[in-house]
């Protein structure tokens, strides 16, 4: 997500974020790092795991490349973003990404009724 978004937006707002691809993860990784709470909902348990660990190590490396604060402990991302296969869990969390690309099973199950 481009520096220049106010990160202040996200302080204290749950986000619903569909999708853990690379766009996804990334938009579920600034809007934890600053002070939002995550709902990231993907097809599999396996797919968000990968999610987990794409958000892991963008963490690590924006630490590590000196990127823009804030820089939250991988705990504290943890404990913000929650992974969940079920779009019943979003709720009323506004915001989101449809990252299904090239599933075009899974977008017609994403977007039926």
């Amino acid at each position: 997500m481009s520096d220049s978004v106010d990160g202040t937006a996200f302080r204290n707002q749950t986000v619903g974020i569909i999708g853990g691809g690379v766009m996804g993860c990334d938009l579920a990784y600034d809007a934890a790092r600053h002070g939002g709470r995550v709902i990231l909902v993907d097809l599999s348990d396996e797919l968000l795991e990968a999610a987990r660990r794409r958000i892991t190590t963008t963490a690590r490396m924006v630490r590590l490349t000196g990127g823009p604060p804030p820089h939250p402990a991988t705990d504290e991302l943890d404990s913000a973003i929650r992974l969940t296969t079920g779009l019943g869990d979003l709720g009323d969390a506004p915001g989101g990404s449809a990252n299904i690309i090239g599933n075009i099973t899974a977008q017609r199950g994403l977007y039926a009724g």
